[in-house]
């Protein structure tokens, strides 16, 4: 284990909650110094983050879907090998980006790795990352708490309406309207009670009158105008009234899962959030939004629709899924003359949306959408699975049919991307794009060994022009060898026309020197 990756998952990974970031650290502690062979059961792996196992899970396929973790599919650890295959856990890289690490870092890190065999550490194959999603607010944010009030303390009631402590408004025990107690937090409202309903039907008040608040029901229910009435009461009674009852209706309580004021129900979003994946959904083609439950997503798939945008634009992620619609064949299939059709709407509409299979942050649909050239890493890709394929084709193991779909009579599936299709089956295998990436990766390969191969020529050119082109300093060496050469000559010359004798002993001596041979 090497503490730079621990180091990067605790401080600088973009990670979401505290969840992702415990979970990420109890993975990359059992790794190795560059973030390959990160593995551990979702039982071992929740325990040591101190959370469920389904939340561990959960949690490592959403940090899979921005990038931070990849299965790891080469130089797998010999552990990992030894493990059962029916009881091998998945196996992460925890893709930590290049730039992370320093200079010196890095160049010890690409030495390490050089010996294990693995590729050196670069920006295509590990990129930068997006930063890390907005977190949720909280659902009670913004609203105040209720205040609590002493035990034993009681609200006021509106005067002229309620006696507090359950007490009548005559007091003592008379008759009258009473009010009870508070209760707690989660009783119903109460209102007030009559003790003694009067005997006649009630008569409703006209807006000026109102009800006595110090006479009695029995008050109410005598008639006369008698000195007793006027004792008792105060005031003239000229004709029998009697006065309206009062009715409790009781307010059904809210249910207890029911969100409060302010709190949003789950799978909603926040305003701006919301508005953009209503614009994304909104640009899909028209003839999917028609298919789509209410003209867009349930809200339980619009989260799907964020991680889609991260690193990308809005108008990105429209066109990604215009392009998609045509290019996947889902236009096709809707327009279709043999009744295919479109199956699953939402599930056309997130596989429109989500992002590419590549490795590489940058690639959309097996071109960069920052220089707006293919992908090197998709086209090295291609090139590897067609190798390969001619490869077994060559040593006699032929190239697969396309499989039967599983419970779908009449469909297939391609062998190269697994997209089912309905009809006769390819030849080959594989689907119509799988056949376009196929000729394209063919011709890039093709104009790739034609410019080698002319390049090659032409260095051949240039070498073969220097063999025939004769060094100066050689023509300058034969050229005085020449030069001595016809000196030697004349001068001997002279010498036998003045010294005949001497020559034809000369003679003699040097064929006596050729005949002889060197003892060694």
């Amino acid at each position: 284990m090497s503490m730079y990756p621990v180091l990067w998952a605790i401080d600088h990974a973009p990670v979401y909650d505290a969840e992702e970031r415990a979970v990420l650290v109890a993975l990359v502690v059992k790794g190795d110094f560059d973030g390959m062979n990160c593995f551990r059961s979702y039982p071992t792996l929740a325990a040591a983050a101190r959370v469920d196992t389904k939340t561990a899970g959960r949690k490592c396929r959403a940090m899979e879907a921005r990038g931070i973790l990849r299965r790891q599919d080469k130089h797998r650890s010999r552990v990992w090998l030894s493990i059962p295959k029916e009881q091998r856990p998945v196996i992460w890289e925890v893709m930590i980006p290049a730039e992370w690490w320093s200079a010196a870092q890095l160049a010890s890190i690409n030495e390490q790795r050089s010996g294990l065999g693995r590729p050196a550490l670069t920006a295509r194959n590990r990129p930068p990352l997006a930063p890390a999603p907005p977190k949720r607010a909280r659902a009670d944010k913004g609203i105040k708490r209720p205040k609590k009030l002493p035990p034993g303390t009681e609200a006021a009631a509106a005067p002229g309406t309620a006696s507090p402590g359950g007490k009548t408004d005559m007091g003592g025990g008379e008759a009258g309207t009473s009010s009870p107690g508070g209760g707690d937090l989660k009783s119903l409202p109460r209102g007030l009670e009559v003790p003694q309903p009067s005997e006649s039907p009630s008569e409703s008040l006209s807006e000026t009158e109102t009800a006595p608040a110090a006479r009695s029901a029995g008050d109410v229910r005598r008639t006369g105008a008698g000195s007793s009435a006027r004792e008792s009461s105060g005031c003239a009674a000229t004709e029998e009234k009697s006065f309206p009852e009062v009715r409790v209706v009781p307010t059904p309580a809210p249910p207890e899962d029911a969100p409060g004021p302010g709190v949003r129900a789950a799978g909603e979003l926040p305003g701006e959030q919301a508005a953009a994946v209503k614009r994304v959904v909104a640009s899909l083609p028209a003839e999917l939004v028609a298919l789509l439950p209410y003209g867009g997503l349930p809200k339980q798939h619009r989260a799907k629709v964020l991680e889609a945008m991260a690193g990308r634009t809005a108008e990105q992620v429209i066109e990604r899924a215009a392009r998609r619609w045509v290019r996947h064949g889902y236009a096709d299939a809707h327009h279709s003359a043999d009744g295919r059709g479109i199956g699953s709407p939402v599930g056309v509409a997130l596989a429109l949306i989500e992002p590419g299979q590549c490795e590489y942050a940058r690639c959309e649909d097996g071109t960069d959408i920052d220089t707006g050239q293919e992908c090197r890493a998709c086209e090295a890709r291609h090139t590897e699975r067609r190798t390969a394929r001619k490869a077994g084709a060559g040593a006699g193991r032929g190239v697969p049919a396309a499989r039967p779909a599983a419970h779908r009579p009449g469909w297939w599936t391609c062998t190269a991307c697994d997209t089912p299709g309905v009809g006769a089956p390819p030849v080959n295998g594989e689907c119509a794009k799988c056949r376009r990436e196929a000729e394209v990766a063919g011709q890039h390969l093709a104009e790739r060994l034609e410019h080698e191969a002319s390049e090659r020529q032409a260095d051949q050119g240039r070498a073969a022009a220097l063999t025939l082109e004769p060094d100066e300093e050689e023509l300058d060496r034969a050229a005085r060898k020449q030069a001595v050469d016809e000196e030697t000559a004349r001068l001997r010359a002279e010498l036998a026309a003045q010294f005949p004798d001497l020559a034809a002993v000369s003679g003699s001596v040097q064929e006596a020197q050729q005949a002889l041979t060197a003892p060694f």
